[in-house]
């Protein structure tokens, strides 16, 4: 990554993440994303070439500039604009380790990365947004 990418990347307390982590939970259950808070789910296989999911992320929402959160777990969280983890979406998501929650601050869509290498896409209910 290069490193205007990377200066874009704002970590965030240990305490922010918990919070942030714990919030993203609200959205899940034992099979990804609670349907019943989504209008929408999407979901595909990130096992591909990098180009092909950049592209299915790009898709997802049209605000390239808006600020996102990436939680890791409840010590790791971090800010970064839409575009940049789009661009580099697999040094943020990592197989056979990682599932990472990713969504903006204003939580109308939320995006899962499962380590079993598959993303989830969900757009909220408007009356379910935070």
């Amino acid at each position: 990554m290069p490193n205007d990418a990377l200066d874009a990347i704002q970590p965030l307390s240990e305490s922010k993440a918990r919070e942030l982590c714990q919030y993203s939970l609200g959205f899940t259950d034992h099979n990804g994303a609670k349907e019943s808070l989504f209008e929408r789910v999407l979901q595909i296989g990130s096992f591909g070439d990098s180009p092909e999911i950049q592209h299915w992320l790009l898709a997802r929402a049209s605000d390239l500039n808006q600020t996102v959160v990436v939680s890791w777990n409840n010590d790791l969280a971090a800010l970064v604009k839409w575009e940049v983890f789009c661009k580099y979406w697999d040094d943020f998501c990592y197989p056979s380790s990682d599932d990472v929650a990713v969504f903006p601050l204003s939580a109308e869509w939320i995006l899962f990365y499962s380590h079993h290498e598959y993303l989830i896409f969900g757009e909220r209910h408007i009356s379910s947004a935070a």
